[in-house]
């Protein structure tokens, strides 16, 4: 799997994986997060990231960014949902495995997005990894600490 590496703020790396479902082009992005005021999601007082790399996820169509309208959904039957769920499960598994990274921050903008990623995360939790969830917003906020976090 081949990420692409940009740096969009400053010095945060940011990684893109591409992929297609029935045609239609997304984009997954891995970007690193140094202090925890960087997060979409409120992190409480005295969070504290892990020294081997703390990454938000996030995912979207890629028409939607050049659009710029964020997180609009695909109508029902133009995507396969289960190939986009393995797609996103295979990205953060390679980023993993690469970059040995200590913890992943996710939210979710709604209840749909929000079962994906406890699927993901379930699916992998016996794997080392603790899931921390209902951060703000709306309590959608996941944090996934990997067996990597504290090394």
């Amino acid at each position: 799997m081949e990420f692409k590496t940009f740096y969009y703020h400053t010095n945060r790396i940011t990684y893109i994986y591409h992929f297609a479902s029935r045609g239609i082009e997304y984009e997954i992005n891995i970007e690193q997060v140094t202090r925890t005021d960087q997060a979409s999601i409120s992190l409480q007082e005295g969070f504290i990231l892990s020294k081997n790399g703390a990454y938000e996820v996030s995912f979207d169509i890629k028409a939607n960014r050049l659009a710029k309208q964020l997180y609009a959904r695909a109508l029902p039957g133009q995507v396969s949902a289960i190939q986009v769920i393995r797609q996103i499960e295979k990205a953060l598994i390679a980023h993993l495995e690469e970059f040995n990274a200590g913890m992943y921050i996710f939210a979710a903008s709604d209840i749909k997005l929000a079962a994906i990623y406890q699927r993901i995360i379930k699916k992998h939790h016996a794997r080392g990894n603790t899931l921390e969830s209902g951060f703000k917003p709306i309590g959608r906020g996941y944090v996934i600490r990997t067996k990597y976090c504290y090394r």
